[in-house]
């Protein structure tokens, strides 16, 4: 079923990102799955994120960024978002679901953050 949309080039770059991304919220995929808070040591400012990457040694990056992890920053509305790679030691893991997290990013934070069917 996948065969049309890896053959045409453009359609097999935008579908193979969309499959990745979907793959990274698959069930087999949850024990990987980090919401962490970023702070930059010497900064008040923080923002939540999504570990998607914690090694990063296959990467054509230099040394010293090999050592980070890779932390996908979402943007409101799910419109995008970025991907930084940050030393470990930025990086505060949360007591949070991923969904939860991507939920409240989609709306800026100004609702509710826990869903009534979740468990406490």
């Amino acid at each position: 079923m996948e065969l049309p949309f890896t053959n045409l080039p453009l359609v097999k770059s935008i579908y193979s990102s969309l499959k990745s991304f979907a793959d990274y919220f698959s069930p087999h995929e949850r024990d990987a799955q980090q919401v962490v808070l970023l702070k930059k040591p010497g900064s008040d400012m923080s923002i939540i994120g999504l570990v998607t990457r914690q090694n990063l040694t296959d990467l054509p990056l230099d040394a010293q960024t090999r050592q980070h992890v890779a932390v996908y920053l979402p943007m409101g509305y799910m419109i995008g978002g970025y991907t930084v790679f940050v030393p470990r030691e930025w990086v505060q893991v949360l007591d949070m679901s991923v969904e939860e997290a991507m939920r409240s990013s989609l709306t800026a934070w100004m609702g509710n953050t826990r869903n009534p069917t979740d468990p406490v």
